[in-house]
């Protein structure tokens, strides 16, 4: 076993991994609706999310599919922010 927390996920760590990291993209894609696209929300969880990928990508554990799908949630939460604030109305 190599560095970690040692948490073997039945086998399959990487997919609890993705499926952590998609509640997390769903959460953030709500909060960013929510909040009417608040950049300081989207853009702190989006921050994290992109060092999660580097660390995933580059460091050990190495995990090409969890730093793949904390990439796409970044990119997910900051879409979702920016198309919640385009759609907002604009103030009088």
């Amino acid at each position: 076993m190599g560095a970690g927390a040692g948490f073997e996920g039945a086998g399959v760590p990487a997919v609890w991994a993705v499926a952590v990291l998609g509640v997390v993209a769903g959460v953030g894609v709500a909060l960013a609706a929510y909040g009417r696209g608040r950049l300081a929300v989207a853009a702190t969880l989006a921050w994290g999310l992109a060092w999660i990928a580097v660390a995933r990508g580059t460091g050990d554990p190495a995990s090409a599919p969890t730093a793949l799908a904390a990439g796409v949630a970044a990119a997910l939460v900051l879409a979702a922010a920016a198309v919640a604030r385009l759609r907002r109305p604009a103030r009088a």
